[in-house]
């Protein structure tokens, strides 16, 4: 804001109205609620404190959300837990508005964050993301007990019935654009559109690749993940992992998926990214990521092999973009090829200067101009 007074009355304000009624809502800024004289007290004692950073991204117009925290220091010196959000920019009040887009996290295991909402504008979109089972929020956190595949679609038709929506644009990359594939092919009929990054369809070559082949390119993360292991147990690296992380004690497991992760997170991005190697290396991450990925790599994935190219035919009137990273080295660019041949109705963009993750730049800006292209023509062409 350019009124700085204004700016800290509304701060103040949503700080006061959740610590005096628990909520914040739309609803809450009516005069039926502002007109309490207890919000008035409470923010006369409350003193904003500017981050440069902040009104910096709140006038960046490539920013659609902002990173924004909330902590409460009391008189005693003890303090609240810091809550940070991302706050979307230009955001409706009604949350059911906007076209529906579904965001399907990778790994799978990796669960979902609110950095995840920045490929959609807010104004446009009815952004929903969802957990999938064993990750992030889900619980029993790393379950492996039916979670499978065919389990993934049916909570996420049901998510759709539950929600009220007749059919919405699926977002999903590594793991996500396989789980968004399988999806769309066991439910066409509900989808309004595919994006697709960083394609895996899934197939023993790719895992292979993965865990072995990944060596051509990145020999050190590779050896690192290989010599973890006894050298009796290294010519079935995945067998040798998945017995370790799936054992129930903390000792065994633990070490092993921070093995995993570390070597996954080192692989996913052209340049080195010590902050996401941090970040799929939290305890829980790790955990989750690792463990679920072992178990569907060891179980196929629960889809037959090439389903997902054999049964393209069943998705070709959907419209999709597909958008690839040349140096990805997760999921080889092979894999997206083979898919756009089989599927030329999809736009294909493969991004020169990027490897696997979303948040490699050029693949972030294709990304955003599709969600962009379709909330304004339907399509992505």
């Amino acid at each position: 804001m350019a009124n700085y007074a204004d700016r800290d009355h509304c701060i103040q304000y949503m700080v006061a109205v959740p610590l005096i009624f628990g909520r914040l809502n739309a609803d809450d800024y009516g005069d039926s609620v502002a007109a309490d004289p207890r919000i008035d007290a409470l923010r006369a004692r409350m003193q904003v404190c500017e981050n440069p950073q902040f009104t910096k991204d709140y006038f960046d117009p490539d920013k659609r959300y902002i990173g924004n925290s909330v902590q409460v220091f009391f008189k005693d010196g003890t303090a609240s837990e810091k809550v940070s959000i991302d706050y979307p920019i230009g955001h409706r009040n009604r949350r059911g508005e906007g076209i529906p887009v579904l965001f399907v996290h990778g790994g799978p295991g990796s669960g979902t964050s609110p950095i995840q909402r920045r490929f959609f504008d807010p104004a446009r979109y009815r952004i929903v993301l969802f957990d999938q089972r064993g990750s992030g929020r889900s619980t029993p956190h790393g379950e492996l007990a039916d979670n499978t595949t065919p389990h993934l679609i049916a909570d996420m038709e049901a998510l759709r019935t539950a929600l009220g929506i007749e059919s919405w644009l699926v977002f999903g990359g590594s793991w996500g654009s396989t789980l968004a594939l399988a999806y769309a092919e066991a439910h066409p009929g509900r989808c309004s559109g595919l994006v697709l990054r960083g394609i895996f369809l899934c197939r023993k070559s790719e895992i292979d690749w993965f865990l072995d082949g990944i060596r051509a390119l990145f020999p050190e993360a590779q050896r690192r993940l290989a010599e973890f292991i006894p050298a009796a147990e290294r010519p079935d690296l995945l067998t040798a992992y998945h017995r370790r992380l799936v054992d129930p004690d903390p000792a065994v497991h633990q070490p092993a998926a921070f093995q995993w992760a570390s070597f996954e997170a080192s692989c996913s991005t052209l340049l080195p990214n010590p902050e996401l190697v941090s970040a799929f290396c939290s305890e829980k991450t790790a955990l989750s990521l690792s463990r679920i990925e072992a178990h569907y790599f060891v179980n196929h994935i629960f889809l037959p092999d090439n389903s997902l190219l054999a049964n393209v035919d069943r998705i070709r009137s959907i419209p999709a973009v597909i958008v690839q990273g040349r140096y990805d080295a997760v999921c080889p660019i092979v894999s997206a090829d083979e898919l756009a041949r089989a599927w030329p109705e999809a736009r294909y963009v493969i991004v020169e200067d990027a490897g696997h993750s979303a948040f490699e730049p050029g693949i972030a800006r294709e990304l955003v101009a599709a969600c962009d292209r379709f909330a304004e023509t339907g399509r992505f062409v």
